[in-house]
């Protein structure tokens, strides 16, 4: 089986769906990324930072997209991080 070569973005989203029959909100997202340790949190958002820095073309509404959902889910980080969890 090939490696899933998806961010934690796209593939939260196909779980969402596969479940839910509809993609996550930002805030929706930013509450399953809260169930992560701060060790998985981190290497979301470094993953993320890697992928945006290095990836490949976005359109103007891919790359707003990206960055409302990974905004949400620095916040979420930051929040959590200050609570010490």
């Amino acid at each position: 089986m090939a490696e899933d070569t998806r961010n934690y973005i796209e593939q939260t989203q196909a779980r969402a769906v596969a479940y839910e029959g509809k993609e996550l909100s930002p805030e929706e997202m930013s509450l399953q990324f809260a169930k992560a340790d701060i060790h998985e949190r981190v290497n979301i958002l470094d993953q993320l930072d890697r992928d945006l820095a290095g990836g490949g073309e976005l359109t103007l509404t891919e790359a707003a997209r990206m960055h409302d959902y990974v905004g949400a889910l620095r916040r979420t980080h930051e929040v959590l991080r200050r609570a010490k969890r």
